[in-house]
């Protein structure tokens, strides 16, 4: 790392102690509320001034039932913006990053400043195929609607974020907003799934032109398998199913994080959807995270940076 890099994340860190102070504590011996687990760095703790409900159903689809946990300020008669986290790794594997847990800290931090958070399972991509799990994401979105009267939501300002596929299920629901067919058939329809911001951590955001590798791949549970065609037998089905494609002057705020070492092609796509995004008018800003690899807003001292840059970007466009 630079030595100008290392003077920015000091920076960095002591701006977030400053903003966060006092509003770490000990996690309260509640059965209701999420257990620390190891690994997390820095752990989970819940705030003070923070409440948490988990396991909410929030659609229900084909008999199947998708839940999230809803994070609240305690405290403040609202409407308060409002933020979906959508998790990375779209099949189930070892560890937090396919759980919705993933995010737990961030939003639980930023419900301590006045963002509701609602923290998103969905349907992995190894269980159902393209658009599925872009569908639960819009859901939750409507969730959030219609249920905002009685968690102090401000049915205007609600944001979504995701991270790896996370991200790019983040980036299909801010970009597919004109287009029905991406809603399916959950809960809440009759409630619009608009977002007035978005954040997408290391996502993937260009399917089809800047990885071929990806366009090759037919492991189980891959972008051929979700779509459920090659690129060659359906081109059409895959550029409906890019979030590059669909972005533009309809799209809302886009903030883009990438590392500059992740082996995905994350930082390459995120680029050229900042620069697609600019060019039909959209603000979008971008922050890389120079040396860092795939998940790297997830530990220190990213978590930090990453953490204090989107709050002042969700304060810009929700606050």
């Amino acid at each position: 790392m630079t030595a100008k890099t290392v003077s920015h994340v000091r920076l960095g860190l002591l701006a977030v102690g400053l903003i966060g102070a006092n509003v770490f504590r000990s996690l309260p011996a509640s059965p209701a509320a999420p257990v620390q687990e190891p690994g997390e760095r820095p752990p989970f703790v819940l705030p003070d001034n923070v409440t948490v409900h988990t396991n909410l159903v929030y659609s229900r689809t084909e008999n199947r039932e998708v839940v999230a946990d809803l994070y609240l300020p305690k405290t403040g008669a609202g409407p308060f913006p409002a933020v979906v986290y959508i998790h990375g790794s779209g099949m189930p594997n070892k560890g937090r990053e396919g759980s919705k847990d993933a995010f737990r800290r961030q939003a639980a931090l930023l419900a301590a400043k006045g963002f509701v958070g609602l923290t998103i399972s969905y349907r992995f991509r190894t269980d159902v195929r393209f658009p599925g799990c872009i569908s639960d994401g819009k859901a939750a979105v409507r969730w959030l609607r219609a249920n905002s009267r009685q968690h102090r939501v401000n049915p205007d300002k609600i944001a979504i974020v995701g991270g790896s596929w996370g991200g790019y299920i983040a980036s299909m629901v801010a970009t597919t907003e004109h287009l029905p067919e991406f809603e399916g058939d959950g809960s809440n329809r009759g409630y619009s799934s608009r977002v007035a911001a978005a954040v997408a951590f290391n996502s993937l955001l260009d399917p089809i032109g800047t990885n071929t590798a990806r366009r090759m791949n037919r492991s189980p549970g891959k972008f051929i398998d979700w779509v459920g065609a090659t690129y060659e037998d359906r081109p059409d089905l895959w550029e409906k199913a890019s979030p590059l494609v669909h972005a533009g002057k309809h799209s809302p705020p886009f903030l883009l994080l990438s590392g500059t070492n992740d082996p995905t092609g994350a930082f390459v796509e995120s680029k050229a959807m900042m620069q697609k995004l600019l060019a039909a008018g959209v603000p979008a800003e971008f922050f890389t995270a120079e040396g860092a690899r795939h998940g790297f807003f997830h530990d220190p001292p990213w978590f930090e940076l990453t953490l204090k840059r989107m709050e002042e970007f969700l304060t810009k466009y929700l606050k």
